[in-house]
């Protein structure tokens, strides 16, 4: 739910699916959610990180099809495909605005 910190944790996890602890999970790829800022440079360097992070971790995990790439919402879809996403989550703007009441 709160994802990684760093990459040691993400090989960490990656060896427990090798090694069989967490037989009914298979990881397919990576999600992120870029900070909350209006700074598309910042926006984009999170969204430009973690593809790299994934291609380094298909080339060393080919065990996996570690393919997916999820990054992107509703107000910063469009840099997260320039930057690589496979997957985007624009809810907000099929379905409006959040009611948090």
């Amino acid at each position: 739910k709160s994802g990684f910190t760093n990459t040691d944790e993400i090989h960490i996890a990656m060896n427990n699916f090798l090694n069989g602890k967490y037989p009914h999970i298979r990881p397919k790829g990576f999600m992120t959610m870029a900070p909350f800022t209006k700074d598309e440079n910042e926006i984009r360097k999170s969204f430009s990180t973690l593809r790299k992070i994934s291609l380094d971790f298909q080339n060393e995990y080919n065990t996996f099809s570690l393919t997916t790439l999820s990054m992107g919402m509703s107000g910063d879809f469009e840099a997260a495909i320039e930057e690589g996403s496979t997957m985007v989550r624009v809810g907000s703007s099929i379905f409006g605005p959040r009611n948090y009441r």
